[in-house]
């Protein structure tokens, strides 16, 4: 009886814990909350055209790595219409404003609307229609669309900036050549 019990009979008649009783047992792991989990509030800072600031282009909140969502934004056929205008040379694509490790959906949407409303984000849509530099989405997608059309120069189209360029030298150029022939031509006479 003893032995089922996982004890053995030591000599002197003392027992011993058997191979089920010395088992420690571990230490068990947390459970993920459905409630609590990982977040990240994430903001992009964008060149601007005028100043000498770099202002905060689009803050925004996730569970995902951040890395997918930066690429959800930054590439691919569904871009942002502000990712042209991301700043690199502020060191990172990506600033992570709040990291935390167990955080509630609400408590993450509070943070996002108070680094929203402190930061004021140019093309945020949600939260930020009290911004006086909120530009709409559709704004955005036609100052894209006219960026687009300045770094392409279709054939036939507009005349890009390398032949601008080239047509002002050559104008410099006769109006010089046209100076100095009026100049040998009013010495000769």
């Amino acid at each position: 009886m003893a032995h089922s019990l996982g004890l053995a009979r030591l000599s002197g008649g003392a027992r011993a814990p058997g191979p089920e009783m010395n088992r420690r047992r571990r230490p068990t792991r947390r459970k993920r909350s459905r409630w609590f989990r990982p977040g990240i509030i994430y903001g992009f800072k964008v060149r601007r055209h005028r100043g000498w600031r770099t202002p905060w282009g689009y803050i925004g909140k996730t569970r995902q790595r951040l890395g997918a969502r930066v690429a959800q934004h930054l590439t691919g056929p569904d871009a942002q219409p502000w990712a042209d205008l991301v700043d690199p040379c502020s060191g990172t694509v990506a600033h992570v404003l709040y990291r935390g490790e167990r955080v509630s959906a609400i408590g993450l949407a509070w943070r996002e609307w108070w680094y929203i409303r402190t930061r004021r984000p140019i093309y945020n849509v949600t939260w930020n229609l009290a911004n006086p530099r909120h530009v709409p989405k559709w704004r955005a997608v036609k100052q894209r669309q006219k960026r687009d059309g300045r770094r392409e120069t279709p054939a036939g189209g507009h005349w890009g900036l390398p032949v601008r360029q080239l047509a002002g030298v050559v104008l410099l150029l006769a109006s010089v050549a046209g100076v100095l022939l009026l100049a040998s031509l009013a010495t000769m006479a």
